[in-house]
């Protein structure tokens, strides 16, 4: 067969498996990941709307914005896929749904890289093996959330892929240079910890000895000239994010814990599955012995150690920070597959042997893919359609863990800025990151919550989550308590599902509020007592 019809075929069969896994869960609207997936949803929605207004203001205009809709956050993650997502937005409309395929996008491209990579590095039939990525439950969780982990890996496997063929280009070909400059800078410039990919990339350069191309002049002044987008976003987020960039940093003592070195570890498992590990560190072992395979084992060992090492330094430990992870585990098993392929006795039908063993393995990979559970929130967007029923162009009170998920919908579907949310922890109460991590309590009794509501809060709508989680502060406790008085009306209650979600009860303040023109904001994780007044945007 031609090896431009291979390389269709391939391509066809790894967007017929992207094409799978979208369809598993098509009706989840992806931001059930609380609060960073509505939060990136809406941080799409705040650069659309502050790159089009002509604002030379930047902090007034999101402090403004966010007194409007209290969801967004431009300071803790750079701006590049949400600059894509507002143009989706922009496109379609806004919706959840919008902003998931564009993450599932990133998936696809991933993909395509890998399937490069394979066919340049492995072989020409490895190529196929691609598709497995896509497969592996991580990516399946993953792909079906509005989160940055998908498209900060394939912006990394597109950076890494082209500073490959750079580094063994002779001599080194600047195209390529360029290439990796760019999607290096993509990369990080969408998720902080992206970064690492420089590391590997330093990684690969020292242990192959390619000491010229680190002190060439083009080299430093490409990485001198990638750097220069990178300081402002940095800046913003040491200035308003201090805490955020501690997640990023380690200090000795956390360093050197066990747990720590030993995370990634155990999250192997759920990211790629016994059976693809297995045969990943066959493939490991094969490529280690056999000549064939032991520069591109190298090379991969060097991108997992490198990687590992960097991401266990880091204080903050989640299992999605490991999906780049996953492209050297690939890659190993593609290695596991064609060595067998490619043994003496079988050099005959060593073309032929390869298809049918990876063939086998996706099909494996299909059924656990199948059986790997999204979680998913329902229910709130109906709360918000109703809200948007009874009061059009009125702010309305929420309190509850999952506020990010309801404020995102009265975002998306307010291009007017005729609606407001008012936040019980803005409001009533204020914390950060965790519910009782930085607590203050602006109230004390019921009638300080009816007062509140009444002269600083402008809302004759109330909705309030009943969950595990919405009760955790002392002040909203009391805030339950206080709408089961007279002075409040039970309008309907709407069935809400999700992790630890019950439902969502709206009530009608039966006062009459005083209409409020000015947002009082606490960031307490800003420190203690920071508080901003502004107007909440207008058209």
């Amino acid at each position: 067969m031609r090896n431009r019809n291979v390389v269709l075929l391939q391509l066809a069969l790894i967007f017929l498996v992207w094409s799978y896994v979208a369809t598993l869960h098509w009706q989840n609207d992806g931001l059930w990941f609380q609060g960073d997936s509505p939060r990136h949803a809406a941080n799409g929605l705040f650069w659309k709307e502050f790159l089009t207004s002509g604002s030379l203001n930047p902090q007034d205009y999101a402090l403004r914005y966010y007194a409007r809709y209290p969801v967004i956050s431009p300071t803790n993650y750079p701006p590049v896929f949400y600059i894509l997502e507002g143009a989706a937005f922009t496109a379609l409309h806004p919706s959840p749904y919008v902003a998931k395929s564009l993450v599932l996008g990133f998936a696809l491209l991933a993909a395509c890289y890998l399937m490069a990579w394979l066919r340049r590095w492995v072989a020409e039939e490895a190529g196929w093996m691609a598709a497995l990525l896509l497969l592996l439950p991580g990516f399946v969780v993953w792909s079906n959330t509005v989160m940055l982990n998908v498209p900060a890996t394939a912006f990394s496997i597109a950076a890494l892929y082209h500073a490959r063929r750079w580094m063994e280009a002779e001599p080194s070909d600047k195209h390529q240079l360029y290439l990796a400059a760019v999607f290096s800078v993509c990369a990080t410039l969408t998720y902080f910890v992206a970064g690492i990919l420089v590391f590997i990339i330093a990684g690969w350069l020292l242990s192959s000895r390619r000491w010229a191309l680190l002190w060439d002049r083009r080299t430093l002044c490409v990485a001198l000239v990638s750097a220069i987008p990178l300081i402002p976003f940095l800046y913003i987020a040491l200035k308003w994010a201090p805490i955020y960039v501690s997640f990023v940093t380690t200090g000795p003592q956390k360093a050197g814990t066990v747990s720590g070195w030993i995370f990634y570890l155990r999250e192997l498992l759920p990211l790629a599955g016994p059976c693809v590990l297995a045969l990943s560190v066959s493939g490991m072992l094969v490529g280690t012995i056999r000549r064939r395979w032991r520069h591109e084992s190298f090379v991969l060992l060097v991108f997992l150690l490198v990687n590992y090492l960097a991401l266990s330094l880091i204080v903050a430990k989640e299992s999605r920070y490991g999906l780049l992870l996953c492209v050297p585990i690939v890659c190993f098993c593609a290695i596991a597959i064609q060595s067998v392929s490619e043994l003496p006795s079988w050099r005959k039908i060593a073309r032929f042997a390869a298809l049918p063993a990876m063939l086998i393995l996706l099909l494996a990979q299909f059924w656990i893919a199948s059986r790997t559970s999204v979680p998913r929130i329902q229910g709130i967007a109906e709360a918000v359609a109703f809200i948007e029923r009874v009061a059009p162009d009125e702010p309305v009170f929420y309190d509850g863990f999952y506020s990010n998920v309801f404020t995102f919908y009265i975002q998306a579907g307010d291009p007017g800025y005729r609606r407001r949310v008012v936040l019980g922890p803005k409001l009533l109460y204020a914390s950060a990151i965790n519910p009782l991590w930085r607590y203050e309590s602006y109230v004390n009794s019921s009638e300080d919550i009816i007062k509140a509501l009444l002269i600083r809060g402008g809302c004759r709508w109330l909705a309030i989550e009943i969950s595990d989680q919405a009760g955790e502060a002392p002040a909203a406790r009391l805030l339950r308590e206080t709408v089961q008085g007279p002075q409040f009306e039970k309008i309907r209650s709407f069935p809400v599902s999700g992790l630890d979600l019950n439902r969502i009860d709206v009530y009608r303040f039966k006062l009459d509020p005083q209409p409020s023109d000015e947002a009082d904001l606490p960031f307490p994780i800003l420190g203690k007592g920071t508080r901003y007044k502004v107007k909440p945007i207008q058209r």
